[in-house]
């Protein structure tokens, strides 16, 4: 791989504009797995498996057949619980996307549409000495952090603050999650920090808090009910807030600030932000793409069929040099091993050929394979195809016979309808097709007259009934008796 990245004209000329799309698109999904993701539990669990699913090509490529299938296990594994544990975590990020931001844009939840009012009730319950606890939510989901929690599912008022923290309420004892401006939950646990060397100021409440801001990205803000101060918790700190219109500021800067950002970029901007990620993943994708399709070159052949296509109906094929033919491939190792005989067609198109001989040459134009794959040789790549013009002909129906008549009884006469039948072939078949007879008809049985079906036999395998002509004929055997050889008997002395 670094031979083709120093030597920067053999490695333009190694990879085809097809082979740029799929690295584009490889580029593109990790990126896009980055933006939605990051900063949440469910990307560093990612990034675990990628270093499981790297370990493993490293181990099945230097050979170490039960290591790789021991990292295929566990990497199984860890997909179904970072799956069952995480589903909500990744129904939070699809669910609160909009379908276009899956692909451009960063995930968003719930807007706050009045910071100012939030931090004003806050400080009231401060002023009143009244304890409280409030998580804002971002991208992490907090389900498998938080405990029990009434659902609660309203817009945010001061009133419906006082009345859930009020010591008197049932619900006080505990969080509230707001989702945006909707007071999701209260009276939820959270985890508890670990930390050790925690002022003795802090009571429970600032613990919690700590404890899940440790965990997640969550921001979270205590209200102190010993001393009527409020705080701002995020990432495992504590920040003491002196007034409502800093509050104000620091939560719309701390939920929203990096999204107001990017609404004031232009395109271009937007485009070029993150460059230095964007690029990173842009060679994480060269580095997989030399890795599974851009190795050392190894050559494969198939045997194919010839397809005829398009072939005239008002021609035969008398003869053909080739009916099918060897096709040598040559692309990487690991793509040529996922290569099926199948996926490789070799046709050529019979819509312009005239009677007598014809010369085709098989290019790489008549072969049908998937992409990333050279064509070295087709064997043989000439053609010659003899066709000659049907023609009609009608000739004459001829009925045989099996069995035997009753005794007494002979075959007067017959009639067949119809009595002519059009075979088409070509003009040398055809000179030689005088008749047409049918199956044979079992006379044994027969005491009268009698009509009965017969099919058609047609002699010489290259002619053949005219796709209008009847399959059956119906013949009459008109049955009398055998004067004749009831004569004969009594002549016999």
């Amino acid at each position: 791989m670094m031979h083709y990245l120093f030597n920067l004209s053999e490695f333009i000329e190694m990879v085809k504009w097809h082979d740029w799309l799929d690295i584009f698109i490889v580029a593109f999904l990790l990126y896009r797995c980055f933006v939605l993701f990051w900063g949440t539990l469910v990307f560093r669990a990612i990034i675990v498996i990628t270093l499981f699913w790297i370990f493993d090509l490293i181990a099945t490529t230097l050979g170490l057949i039960v290591t790789s299938l021991i990292l295929k296990g566990i990497g199984a594994i860890i997909v179904i619980i970072v799956i069952v544990i995480f589903r909500n975590e990744i129904r939070g990020v699809i669910t609160n996307t909009n379908p276009l931001n899956l692909v451009w844009g960063k995930p968003r939840r719930k807007h706050i549409t009045d910071y100012q009012t939030i931090a004003r009730a806050i400080f009231s319950l401060a002023e009143k000495r009244v304890g409280a606890i409030l998580v804002f939510l971002r991208k992490n989901s907090l389900s498998h952090l938080v405990q029990d929690g009434v659902y609660v599912g309203a817009q945010f008022s001061k009133e419906l603050l006082f009345s859930i923290f009020d010591n008197k309420s049932a619900l006080h004892d505990g969080a509230v999650i707001m989702d945006g401006s909707q007071i999701q939950t209260a009276a939820t646990f959270l985890p508890l920090t670990m930390q050790q060397s925690i002022p003795l100021q802090y009571g429970s409440r600032h613990r919690a808090a700590l404890g899940l801001s440790e965990r997640s990205d969550a921001v979270v803000v205590v209200v102190s009910e010993e001393r009527g101060t409020v705080s701002v918790v995020r990432e495992g700190s504590i920040k003491e807030i002196t007034g409502p219109e800093r509050l104000s500021v620091n939560l719309e800067r701390l939920l929203e600030g990096e999204q107001k950002k990017e609404k004031s970029n232009g395109l271009l901007r937007k485009l070029g932000k993150d460059a230095g990620v964007k690029i990173g993943f842009l060679l994480l994708a060269i580095f997989i793409w030399f890795f599974f399709a851009g190795e050392k070159e190894s050559l494969i052949s198939f045997t194919a069929p010839i397809e005829f296509r398009n072939f005239p109906r008002n021609y035969e094929l008398l003869s053909i040099s080739a009916d099918r033919a060897e096709i040598q491939i040559s692309g990487s190792r690991r793509l040529l091993l996922q290569l099926k005989p199948d996926q490789i067609g070799l046709s050529l198109n019979m819509e312009d050929i005239k009677p007598g001989k014809n010369n085709f040459t098989l290019t790489k134009k008549n072969l049908s394979m998937p992409p990333g794959f050279d064509v070295i040789k087709i064997h043989p790549n000439e053609l010659t195809i003899d066709m000659e013009e049907k023609k009609t002909k009608s000739v004459l129906v001829v009925p045989q016979w099996t069995g035997d008549l009753p005794e007494g009884q002979k075959l007067l006469s017959h009639t067949v309808l119809p009595k002519h039948i059009v075979v088409i072939g070509t003009t040398p078949v055809l000179k030689e097709v005088t008749s047409i007879e049918t199956k044979p008809i079992d006379l044994s049985g027969i005491t009268r007259t009698e009509t009965v079906e017969a099919d058609l036999v047609v002699s010489g395998s290259a002619a053949r009934l005219s796709p209008d002509a009847p399959r059956k004929v119906r013949v009459t055997l008109e049955i009398g008796p055998d004067k004749e050889g009831k004569k004969k008997k009594k002549e016999k002395p």
